[in-house]
């Protein structure tokens, strides 16, 4: 049967044309300044979100300009710190991408404080794997980094984390409780 939307991606109909262009701008440079493009697409955070949870876009590969699109628009989040991408973007911790999971914690602390119940309710939860639980807390650092006013109750919390019911109960809760340790140690936790 003749294909007859050979070569033509569909991805950028699903967005607004303002946010089009992320998906041709392909792999960032590592100076790359986010901060023209979060000015101009402020209004438009409901759609970054969708952008970043785009399974079509995330599924392509490395070479294909538009996979990088979740990531331009995770970095403008970041910047945005919408507090309505706090919960949906803790999907992105469970991914195998690096690239993702290293701005994750840059996107939080974006996102600030209001982030921290949502957090904090993501890395108890025993059913996500203790990998992505771990990496979450990368997030609580950056977040108490960037907002010394809650640094003591983020220490306060990761503390008591430690002594959590269960937290010996098996390898997988114990390799997550010398994350939080390393945690606690990023902090300077004394």
């Amino acid at each position: 049967m003749l294909n007859l939307f050979r070569g033509k991606d569909h991805a950028a109909k699903r967005y607004p044309e303002a946010l089009a262009i992320l998906l041709t701008l392909g792999k960032p440079a590592d100076d790359t300044d986010y901060q023209p493009w979060a000015d101009r697409l402020k209004a438009h955070v409901p759609d970054l979100i969708r952008m970043v949870l785009d399974d079509d876009l995330n599924k392509r590969g490395e070479k294909d300009p538009t996979v990088w699109a979740s990531l331009h628009a995770l970095e403008i989040l970041g910047l945005l710190g919408p507090e309505a991408a706090a919960e949906p973007l803790l999907e992105c911790f469970a991914w195998d991408d690096e690239w993702i999971k290293e701005a994750l914690p840059h996107v939080y602390a974006g996102i600030g404080p209001v982030a921290i119940p949502i957090l904090k309710a993501y890395l108890e939860d025993r059913s996500h794997d203790e990998h992505d639980r771990a990496r979450l807390g990368d997030s609580l650092v950056a977040i108490a980094q960037a907002f010394p006013a809650v640094r003591d109750e983020i220490i306060a919390y990761l503390t008591a984390f430690l002594d959590r019911p269960g937290a010996d109960d098996s390898p997988a809760e114990e390799r997550l409780t010398t994350f939080v340790i390393g945690n606690l140690g990023d902090l300077e936790a004394r």
